[in-house]
């Protein structure tokens, strides 16, 4: 199925960071979880969806797997301003968008650190 939007509904760094991880072919392996695929399918089939959150959570199949890409995950989101942060008791690595950490951050679920490319 293909949802084709008038608009943009993300906010200008949630639709910068999805735009540059399509730049490096990330989505063959990765896939948006959470709420904002539900903003998506809200304005598709004008659904009456009201839970929200800042973060944006990815799903990776295979992590280990994915191929190499020009530009390699973290340096990616460290270069749109998000810092990391390391969960070592999970392996979940949480990159935190801005000085402050307050206003989104993307995590990439169930993948190691140091193995994402």
């Amino acid at each position: 199925m293909e949802i084709i939007l008038d608009r943009n509904p993300f906010p200008p760094q949630v639709s910068d960071l999805l735009k540059e991880l399509c730049r490096i072919g990330f989505f063959p392996h990765g896939l948006l979880i959470g709420s904002w695929p539900m903003l998506i399918y809200t304005l598709h089939f004008t659904l009456q969806y009201g839970f929200a959150t800042n973060d944006v959570d990815f799903a990776v199949h295979g992590a280990v797997k994915v191929p190499p890409s020009p530009e390699a995950i973290p340096e990616l989101l460290e270069r749109l301003g998000y810092e990391p942060i390391t969960d070592y008791d999970t392996g979940i690595e949480t990159f935190v968008q801005g000085p402050s950490r307050s206003s989104s951050s993307a995590t990439v679920a169930g993948a190691a650190p140091s193995p994402l490319q």
